[in-house]
């Protein structure tokens, strides 16, 4: 969110949440930068992942290998910025 977000706005903000549930701990991740390309956000590779863009498809690889079940969602938020929604379920 930092590293690309400040390319499109210098009052970039960011907001992490963490949310207990019963079975599973959510983290979300919302900046007020550009978003996600439509491309990324249809794609069927792996999060974010490209020739020259592995951080997040990095992160939720190393995420995987102590919760395989970890799952990872994209999106854009109404106002244009990017939203991450890691969903980690609770052994």
């Amino acid at each position: 969110a930092l590293k690309y977000g400040m390319k499109t706005r210098s009052d970039l903000m960011i907001v992490v949440t963490c949310e207990q549930l019963e079975n599973a701990v959510t983290f979300t991740v919302i900046d007020n930068g550009g978003g996600f390309s439509s491309e990324k956000l249809i794609s069927d590779l792996p999060p974010v992942e490209s020739e020259t863009h592995h951080g997040l498809a990095n992160s939720f690889r190393r995420l995987q290998m102590l919760y395989p079940t970890a799952n990872m969602q994209l999106s854009n938020t109404d106002d244009g910025g990017a939203k991450v929604t890691l969903h980690v379920a609770r052994a």
